[in-house]
């Protein structure tokens, strides 16, 4: 499993590196080493707020604003029926709402571990790391990211692949 990125409040950040928490300058996140265990780091877990059965990994060759490659990048999509959390300013309830369109997902801070897995096994270049241009942690290795340009995959071809995951 790939290393697990924190949301540690200034004030505790002595607290998590006693624990073995790492800090990312680039990232400038902490996050759980792969050696370690994430259950000791709970506290600072980033809860998920989507909710899906499966998912599919969008992949589309395109040419990297860095190197002028080619290059596939990727995205995860899902289909109509998963569900997102949802705050009601009102009454500042937070809840589970059922959504019934397709969508591309953005600015993705954390996976759970399954779906890591994964998406690591069929993109075979999928990583943690920063991309400047897009402000995004989820990349592929080229550090070129569609993460939170989705809307390009409307208008190339690509491969789509199912993926099943019960904790996606």
């Amino acid at each position: 499993m790939g290393r697990i990125n924190l949301r540690v409040p200034y004030e505790e950040k002595d607290e998590v590196k006693k624990l073995g928490a790492k800090w990312d300058w680039n990232m400038r996140v902490w996050y759980v080493p792969e050696n370690l265990s994430h259950e000791i780091f709970s506290k600072w877990l980033l809860l998920p707020n989507i909710k899906a059965k499966s998912f599919s990994i969008a992949r589309v060759m395109t040419d990297c604003w860095s190197c002028n490659k080619y290059t596939y990048v990727y995205t995860i999509f899902f289909d109509e029926g998963y569900h997102y959390k949802n705050y009601n300013e009102d009454t500042e309830e937070v809840y589970w709402e059922h959504n019934h369109y397709p969508a591309m997902l953005c600015h993705v801070e954390y996976v759970s571990a399954d779906a890591q897995l994964l998406i690591e096994k069929h993109t075979q270049c999928y990583t943690y790391d920063y991309s400047k241009k897009s402000k995004d942690a989820l990349c592929n290795e080229s550090l070129y990211t569609l993460w939170s340009q989705a809307w390009r995959f409307y208008n190339a071809w690509g491969a789509w692949r199912r993926i099943q995951s019960s904790n996606s």
